[in-house]
């Protein structure tokens, strides 16, 4: 037992051997030996064994000194760059800016609109204004143009009410 009062079993297998450790029989099976690991021991073996098929294929055929230290070296320099490149693409969609015709399509801010050299536009004592189905140009009353008009959906529609 370890220090920790842990044990983990962990197999391990011992090929068949001949007569005085000679050259084994084809025949016989191999023998499997149950050893007890201490519970450091089983999971500093855990984490070799998946820091192990983290690393890419070409960093295993190092010399075996080096895979670890190597492969350590990779696995960060991965994490940084996955890091860096999360944060930077936050940092750059947090600071953009996007169109939309639907107000509640997500976190809007409402962006005047100028408007020059449109017109004339119509509209009749009902506040009917043209484009509407119910328009009628026998009707019309104001005559409106603009040049350099600039507001958002809020004040232009408080401004057209004053005509209806």
């Amino acid at each position: 037992m370890s220090s920790s009062g842990f044990a983990v079993p962990h197999a391990k297998v011992v090929g068949p051997k001949g007569p005085k450790g000679g050259k084994a029989d084809a025949n016989k099976k191999a023998d499997v030996k149950t050893e007890f690991l201490s519970l450091k021991e089983y999971v500093v073996g855990q984490i070799s064994d998946m820091i192990m098929s983290l690393i890419p294929d070409s960093i295993k055929e190092l010399p075996p000194q080096y895979v670890m230290k190597v492969g350590a070296v990779a696995l960060v320099a991965m994490a940084v760059m996955f890091s860096y490149f999360t944060a930077q693409g936050t940092i750059v969609n947090m600071k953009s800016k996007y169109i939309s015709l639907e107000a509640d399509a997500g976190n809007c801010e409402v962006v005047s609109k100028e408007i020059t050299g449109q017109g004339p536009f119509y509209a009749t004592s009902q506040g009917v204004w043209m484009g509407d189905p119910n328009f009628r140009y026998n009707y019309v009353q104001y005559l409106l143009t603009l040049n350099k008009f600039q507001a958002d959906l809020k004040e232009y529609s408080a401004m057209v009410c004053l005509f209806a």
